[in-house]
């Protein structure tokens, strides 16, 4: 934890601030609208979780951990690792440190396939190519900009798992919903 808030406690505020913006404008927006329906608070708030939640997995994945742009990253090639779980095992066995960042990377996936289903009116195909389509672009991003990142199949694939478990935890939730209301009837 140490770790994450040393390399990204910086963006931090900048999430804050871009954050703050997002909202005051959607519900801006979402007044004058001169839409028959428009958008109830919950649903703008919600569009605005997701909205944040893209913002956030842009920051942590493709902005440099140090903020700058250092030259040398321009000179090196571009990295990439067309090989699935590349690095999770090396010459001392299991490489737990990989592990761990795959197990991060998929679960940061998790509350955004949670909330493109719970807030938008994809189909779960739909969400899935959105959620998994986004880890692609920013896998491809890191390899463009060169930022000292890498496009790594492995990640596209944790993306993909997280996104399968978002899924399985939305179709939880909405489980749960509906399981009360039933019992209740059949009680009644």
């Amino acid at each position: 934890m140490t770790n994450a808030l040393r390399a990204f406690g910086w963006l931090v505020p900048w999430f804050l601030i871009i954050s703050i913006i997002v909202l005051v404008a959607m519900i801006v927006i979402n007044r004058l609208s001169k839409r028959a329906s428009k958008r109830q608070l919950s649903g703008v708030l919600g569009l605005w979780l997701l909205i944040c939640w893209y913002i956030g997995v842009v920051m942590i994945t493709v902005i440099p951990e140090s903020g700058t742009i250092r030259e040398r990253f321009e000179d090196d090639p571009p990295n990439y690792s067309l090989i699935p779980f590349d690095g999770w095992v090396d010459q001392y066995g299991l490489n737990l440190v990989a592990v761990r960042e795959s197990a991060l990377n998929a679960l940061l996936f998790v509350p955004g396939m949670v909330l493109t289903l719970w807030f938008t009116r994809m189909s779960t195909r739909a969400a899935f190519i959105t959620v998994v389509g986004f880890g692609i672009l920013i896998e491809f991003t890191q390899l463009i900009t060169n930022w000292g990142r890498a496009l790594t199949i492995t990640d596209m694939i944790v993306y993909a798992v997280g996104a399968v478990i978002g899924w399985c935890v939305y179709a939880l939730i909405k489980r749960s919903e509906s399981t009360p209301a039933m019992s209740t009837a059949v009680r009644g």
